[in-house]
């Protein structure tokens, strides 16, 4: 199979199977899958983040830091919004769609090598976790930085053993596979932490207690997050100091929400003690730092935000944003769409309270939850036959001031960064992204 032969490409990715994700989380896949590779994750030296939110902007803080002190960095992130070469970055910059095909082909003979001695097929997730690897280990990058696809414990990423980990906030998410308590959730998340780890975590109370116990149980040395206090808000930017105990340390981030500083404190605290990295180098690097689909900005008239926000906890921490930037419910318009399989009555209801308008709009995402679905549960919300349609109807609504937030689910985000680009999807992306993340669609 060659990358010119595009159709063939597609089918290929499309061939993954479908799978019960509880059947189906295992690691022997990914180990058999890199074995044949010699091991490369083994000349790796780097970061893994797990947590229910804010994974992705750690991966992005972490990444944004070590360039800036010079290092060569290999950032893996998940999931993308439009392109699968947006997983795969190093010193910030994504891999080609060439070499990413590239990479995938060379893979394709292992893969098979794997399914014929254990009768079962690595997930796309792994394919996706080992050309990662592939791609870091070939550029010799110093520093790695991989975002855990799913829970912790059995996640692809577990198995390239890292020594250092980071855990951001844990919350109710996929409670389908992780569980639905919180915590048989943070076990899962906690299923990072490997012998002789070094850890840092900004959970607290119960939860803080279970991932201590793990440190414990492996000799891992657990780092205490400092405190943080938020300053000042901005559309762009967030103002934060950091009690270190023995000094105030300032300094900003170019990612949003009070949320945002606190993953900023623990991001420095991680570096400047595990690290030895420089404190300026370190808040140049989160100032810096920045990453699609979370509180971006993609029109000023009117204001358009998209944000990926996709379970309770994140929403709720999204309109507390929206209020302490100014915000109330008669200023906000959403347009919001979910993955069927999430609980999101309780969202929608949260929803209704801190927006003076809400759009339920159809697409074309596969496994959606339906427009009827959310209608019956809020009768006030809208419903647009297309997400231009919504977008359109959001701004016939909007008066000065007023701002529409997309928001809901990564997908959603995704097709409305392509629609206000008019980007058109490329045939390699026009595959379902569930085959990446577990389950599986495909």
């Amino acid at each position: 199979m060659k990358y010119q032969d595009l159709d063939s490409y597609v089918e290929y990715l499309r061939s993954f199977p479908r799978f019960s994700p509880r059947d189906h989380l295992k690691l022997e896949r990914i180990e058999a899958l890199l074995k044949l590779l010699g091991n490369p994750e083994k000349k790796l030296k780097g970061f893994q983040v797990a947590g229910t939110n804010g994974k992705g902007s750690v991966v992005a803080m972490l990444e944004s830091v070590l360039t800036e002190a010079g290092y060569n960095v290999g950032a893996f992130y998940s999931p993308h919004l439009v392109s699968y070469t947006e997983r795969f970055r190093i010193n910030k910059k994504q891999i080609s769609q060439r070499k990413f095909a590239e990479i995938i082909n060379s893979l394709k003979p292992l893969v098979d090598k794997v399914e014929a001695r254990l009768k079962d097929r690595p997930t796309w997730f792994e394919v996706l976790t080992v050309a990662a690897v592939v791609y870091f280990t070939q550029a010799k990058v110093d520093w790695v930085v991989f975002e855990v696809g799913l829970g912790g414990r059995l996640d692809a990423t577990t198995v390239l053993g890292f020594k250092y980990k980071i855990i951001t906030a844990i919350s109710h998410d996929h409670v389908h596979i992780l569980g639905k308590t919180l915590k048989k959730i943070t076990r899962e998340k906690a299923g990072i932490i490997q012998t002789g780890n070094t850890v840092i975590t900004s959970n607290r109370n119960k939860t803080l207690d279970q991932i201590k116990a793990k440190c414990n149980s492996t000799n891992s040395k657990l780092l205490s997050a400092p405190k943080i206090v938020t300053h000042k808000l901005e559309l762009t930017k967030t103002s934060f100091s950091i009690n270190t105990g023995k000094k105030i340390v300032f300094g900003e981030t170019g990612l949003v929400g009070e949320h945002q500083a606190k993953n900023a404190g623990m991001v420095w605290q991680f570096l400047s003690q595990a690290i030895k990295i420089n404190s300026d180098i370190i808040l140049k690097g989160l100032k810096q730092a920045k990453l699609k689909g979370r509180w971006q900005i993609i029109d000023s008239k009117p204001l358009i935000v998209v944000d990926g926000a996709h379970n309770y906890s994140a929403v709720s921490q999204l309109f507390q944003t929206l209020d302490q930037l100014g915000y109330s419910k008669k200023r906000t318009i959403v347009i919001y769409g979910t993955k069927a399989r999430k609980k999101y009555e309780m969202i929608v209801k949260l929803i209704d309270k801190n927006a003076k308008l809400i759009i339920f709009p159809r697409t074309k995402i596969p496994n959606m939850a339906s427009v009827s679905a959310l209608k019956k549960i809020l009768l006030r919300g809208q419903t647009a036959k297309t997400l231009t349609q919504a977008v359109n109807k959001a701004k016939t609504k909007a008066v000065k001031d007023d701002m529409i937030l997309v928001t809901g689910s990564f997908y959603l985000v995704g097709e409305m960064i392509k629609l206000m680009n008019h980007k058109p999807t490329s045939r390699v992306d026009k595959i379902d992204d569930n085959q990446a993340e577990q389950p599986m669609t495909h």
